[in-house]
């Protein structure tokens, strides 16, 4: 096994802390009443408490979160209505072995995000979210399909559904809002218009910063061949490209023709966003950064994970600047039966200390200069069994990005020796010890054992913490619904009215408390093959006092709130 490092052993992975957004182009002191107060064209929010900020430009209202239902001290597991399912009854085989993704969004507009499974040989399905930890399922027509998001593709502030498959372009179903009211016939199934790639995984972002929201997709070529046969060499529609939103359309680039990208990344950054591309196998990861002139290639790592399964984006340590998680395949413990269940995997690593790619988890945590180092080894997380889905979440709302990942692996070709061709493996939670390295959380109840692929967090029951929703390979869907009551949070949602990056995706927000500032970005897509919701979430201890907010607009112009209250929903609309 490789294992690189390049801190030194025993170090601690903080790194000095600086602020993240010097010069700050206007202020929005937030003066809290009710009085009535909202933006043309802004549907109110229910129950919401309007706040009127001095500058007209801007509209935040505020709602408080709902009681939390219970408090086990850890997570609850609840059982979902969807089963990921393969092609034939012969067994698992790659490529069908790698499952499906998920995703959260509040598609109805009542606070409770729904959850969208894509599955490969069962329908799409939509579970409307009913309140009490209560869903109503809807299948969709497609099936096929890798990864899901819920995004605003066309800008009219609605969240819309995408989906990737395995052989086609993304397909999007269009929210319709006069149908979202009644949970029906809510949806006008599209083509993305402009965009004709083959595409396996996707990563949603403004890039080039101009208020549009663009797209990066990349195919899984491995599979293509196998699929293809002959006729994969002589098609033009694999390969990771970036697709520009301008003109109502989507415009497309190629950025590699070669593509094994089960993950996909953006990172803002000084001088430009930088996209990342984490392919399977001994591909290369491949990097790009966003210049005036267009896309240039980069090397922004010293050393990448050589299976990428997923990326995760966050900053770990608090100092300001953000970091990115890649998850690849290594047993977690040395125990005899461990490695002799991964044993003919084992066999085929390859060996080689002066290769930049490695197998085993990659943190790459940046510094002040906005270079990046290793830091897996001394955080703990460098090995956590064969990993698919990562998040980075404040689960026990302390200020500092927890992690979850899910494993297992089921495949005719690599474990025949196992019980029906499976590796069992325990899904692992990570407490982020502020900012020193991460400890194991078993006390969570979070180790599930049924072949986890997709994964996502968000607030399901709208009661200020984060929960999780896992899509399991050949197992239903599994709920785990946050009763740590640990913490207190704000959640912040972004409007933009005349942007077609209506939900303020690429964000950056820094909420200032008297405990220290915490970075986020808000994304809406994630992990491996999996959709975010549009929300950003910030936990603190139940005592802090909370100074400001810091908001950094994709297209840079930058705001500040002042006046929060802990345990609220709030929405900033830019409605100028």
């Amino acid at each position: 096994m490789k294992s690189h490092a390049s801190m030194p052993a025993g170090s601690d992975f903080r790194l000095p802390s600086r602020s993240r957004f010097p010069a700050l182009l206007c202020t929005i002191c937030v003066l809290f009443s009710l009085a009535s107060c909202a933006a043309p064209g802004i549907a109110p929010m229910h129950g919401g408490e309007a706040v009127h900020g001095v500058q007209p430009a801007t509209v935040v209202t505020r709602i408080p979160f709902a009681d939390r239902s219970g408090c086990a001290g850890t997570f609850v597991r609840h059982t979902l209505d969807s089963v990921s399912l393969i092609p034939g009854e012969k067994g698992v085989y790659m490529f069908d072995s790698n499952g499906s993704g998920v995703a959260l969004g509040d598609l109805d507009r009542d606070l409770l995000p729904e959850i969208i499974l894509a599955n490969l040989s069962e329908p799409n399905v939509i579970l409307w979210n009913q309140g009490g930890l209560q869903f109503r399922r809807t299948e969709l027509s497609d099936t096929d399909s890798r990864g899901a998001a819920t995004v605003d593709i066309d800008g009219d502030g609605l969240l819309d559904i995408v989906f990737t498959r395995r052989l086609e372009p993304p397909i999007a179903y269009l929210s319709q809002a006069n149908a979202l009211a009644t949970q029906t016939s809510a949806f006008s199934r599209t083509v993305v218009p402009g965009i004709a790639k083959i595409a396996y995984s996707m990563a949603w972002t403004d890039t080039d910063a101009d208020g549009d929201l663009d797209v990066l997709t990349g195919s899984y070529d491995l599979e293509l061949q196998a699929l293809l046969g002959e006729g994969f060499e002589g098609q033009t529609d694999s390969g990771v490209y970036w697709h520009e939103y301008r003109d109502g359309r989507f415009h497309s680039r190629m950025l590699a023709r070669r593509s094994q990208a089960l993950a996909l990344a953006a990172l803002p950054a000084r001088e430009g966003a930088v996209v990342v591309a984490g392919n399977d196998f001994l591909l290369e990861d491949g990097a790009w950064k966003w210049r005036s002139e267009g896309w240039q290639d980069s090397v922004p790592f010293e050393h990448t994970t050589q299976n990428t399964m997923s990326y995760s984006v966050g900053d770990v340590n608090n100092d300001g600047h953000l970091d990115l998680f890649a998850a690849d395949m290594k047993p977690r413990t040395d125990d005899p039966a461990v490695q002799a269940a991964w044993a003919p995997v084992m066999a085929k690593v390859l060996e080689d200390p002066t290769d930049r790619q490695i197998t085993e988890n990659v943190l790459q945590v940046q510094d002040q200069e906005g270079g990046f180092a290793n830091a897996a080894p001394v955080a703990g997380i460098a090995a956590t069994g064969w990993t698919w889905s990562s998040q980075l979440a404040d689960f026990d709302q302390d200020g500092f990005l927890d992690l979850y990942v899910v494993n297992g692996m089921n495949a005719v070709e690599l474990f025949s020796h196992l019980p029906d061709n499976e590796l069992v493996e325990t899904n692992w939670a990570f407490r982020n010890d502020q900012g020193r390295g991460f400890v194991p959380a078993p006390e969570w109840n979070m180790g599930l054992r049924e072949g986890g692929r997709g994964m996502t967090v968000g607030d399901v029951d709208f009661d200020g913490d984060l929960d999780v929703v896992i899509s399991n390979l050949l197992s239903p869907a599994v709920l785990l619904e946050n009763q740590l009551c640990q913490g207190s949070s704000i959640q912040i949602r972004l409007r933009d009215r005349y942007a077609h990056n209506t939900h303020g995706v690429g964000a950056q927000l820094v909420l200032h408390t008297d405990q220290g500032s915490q970075l986020r970005l808000l994304e809406v897509t994630g992990g491996y093959l999996s959709g975010l919701p549009p929300v950003v979430h910030f936990g603190f201890p139940e005592q802090a006092e909370l100074r400001q907010l810091e908001i950094l607009w994709p297209d840079g112009e930058s705001q500040t709130i002042q006046g929060l209250d802990p345990n609220h929903l709030y929405t900033i609309v830019r409605t100028g």
